[in-house]
């Protein structure tokens, strides 16, 4: 048994008002929302049609307490008497403007539910639902009860009572979609949750409960025995009884209105919360995507101006390579012409005699073996250790390291050769291909003069031959 019908029989069978005076601040909001809407929201024609349905309800109370589930039977009602009260012309009005609505909407098929369109059709649309439909909707929508409180209400599981209320909700939204009202199911729960039940005026409550007591009273209704006999005493004393009853139930009704009122208000900001979480976690994730989008824009701007800084580096060499090759040209020997660039007895040596001012070495690159020699060359005389190893053979560079230890960069650069700040030009004569991936060349560096002891000067000239290969597109010396 359900507490609903606990109370109406307690008035039934007792006459208790405070029972009564629950029933009506329970279900007035349920009431008086759908008589606001069905009069066009009239106020005055809401609360009569209100007072009327509980009226009914008080003159009813004994076969009714055989239901389960009082809120279907209240809402029809509240339908049916809505329907004597409003005028044909009204009527009339109501299906015009829903008829502009539904041209609208379709005009716009994937709008959301409209309130100010779905209310007028609302209740003409509920009332073409099963019972059953019509109670699930109204527990779960009108009322806001869970579904496991929907479930105990009509006799089912949660499960049961959720797909209930989905197929409910569902024809529901169909037959709205006959009268042109077209929107999701998700919008359409949303909207009856926020606007299909609104706030009471809080007078209201307590001139129903008296009113509808009085009316059942006087209709020979509802615990008219005890009622009768409560008027057979003295006028003045039921008088003051009938004041005294209402102004303890009154207060009692205006508070347990402003708690179901709060409690709607607060699942109400509770949806609108959850909405807004949704949001901001949109907003989150938007800005997550934002920052990544200009780290990547910047990281591409930094490659961008790494490739140009490359490219300015790569032309700026290209001009000293030039301008190396013209010096080298211009330091040739100017013999017969028949000697220099002609191969020598071995035709495998060719007579390079390319002559190189030390103070003009460069950093030449690995892509022929004589840029790598003047690489190395470059890298001796500027110190460069970096350059000096990668100018020679992965093989000696490993077998070096592992000979020399932590004096592999000192003993580099002592046993590579002369001393650089000694070398005033370098000389590459002559290259000898020994093999597709292996030549070698014999250079020249000559020193600085020098005076002997006659104090004549002396200009020293050292010889060297060193071997270099291939390792992939560049070459290495192999000492």
């Amino acid at each position: 048994m359900t507490d609903d019908v606990a109370q109406l029989r307690r008035y039934a069978h007792e006459g208790a008002e405070e029972a009564f005076a629950q029933l009506v601040a329970r279900h007035l909001p349920l009431v008086y929302s759908a008589a606001l809407r069905q009069v066009g929201g009239d106020a005055h024609l809401a609360k009569d049609v209100a007072q009327s349905v509980f009226i009914a309800l008080a003159r009813n109370a004994p076969s009714l307490c055989r239901r389960e589930i009082i809120s279907g039977w209240l809402y029809t009602t509240t339908r049916y008497l809505a329907a004597k009260v409003v005028r044909s012309e009204r009527r009339r009005q109501i299906h015009e403007q829903a008829s502009a609505a539904m041209h609208e909407l379709l005009s716009q098929p994937d709008a959301e539910a409209d309130w100010s369109r779905v209310g007028p059709v609302l209740d003409e649309a509920m009332a073409r639902l099963s019972r059953k439909d019509r109670n699930a909707v109204l527990l779960r929508f009108f009322k806001n009860e869970d579904l496991k409180t929907v479930g105990a209400a009509l006799g089912v599981s949660e499960d049961a009572a959720r797909m209930r209320v989905n197929r409910a909700l569902e024809k529901l939204r169909g037959l709205l979609e006959k009268r042109g009202i077209t929107c999701s199911a998700s919008a359409l729960a949303m909207s009856l949750g926020w606007e299909a039940v609104g706030a009471v005026p809080a007078e209201l409550a307590a001139s129903i409960t008296g009113t509808a007591m009085a009316g059942a009273v006087a209709s020979g209704g509802v615990a008219a025995p005890f009622l009768k006999a409560l008027l057979m005493t003295k006028l003045k004393v039921g008088i003051v009884g009938v004041v005294v009853t209402v102004g303890v139930v009154a207060p009692w009704v205006i508070q347990r209105q402003a708690q179901t009122r709060l409690q709607d208000e607060i699942q109400a900001l509770r949806l609108k919360s959850e909405r807004v979480d949704a949001v901001l976690a949109d907003n989150a994730r938007l800005s997550n995507l934002l920052a990544e989008a200009k780290a990547a824009t910047a990281q591409r701007q930094a490659q961008l101006a790494e490739l140009a800084r490359l490219r300015g580096e790569s032309q700026r060499l290209g001009q000293q390579v030039s301008q190396l090759k013209e010096l080298v040209a211009a330091n040739e020997p100017r013999g017969s012409g028949s000697d220099a660039g002609k191969a020598s007895d071995d035709p495998n040596t060719e007579t390079l005699n390319m002559n190189l001012p030390a103070a003009s070495l460069a950093f030449a690159g690995y892509a022929t073996p004589t840029d790598a020699l003047q690489t190395f060359m470059w890298a001796k005389r500027a110190g460069d250790t970096k350059a000096l190893v990668a100018s020679l053979a992965p093989d000696f560079v490993r077998n070096a390291r592992k000979a020399w230890g932590d004096q592999f960069e000192d003993k580099l650069k002592s046993s590579m050769g002369a001393d650089p700040e000694w070398v005033t030009n370098f000389c590459i004569e002559k290259m000898k291909v020994i093999s597709g991936s292996e030549v070698g060349l014999t250079y020249k560096l000559t020193g600085a003069p020098q005076r002997t002891l006659d104090n004549k000067e002396e200009i020293t000239t050292i010889g060297n031959y060193i071997t270099l290969q291939r390792v992939g597109d560049e070459w290495k010396l192999d000492p």
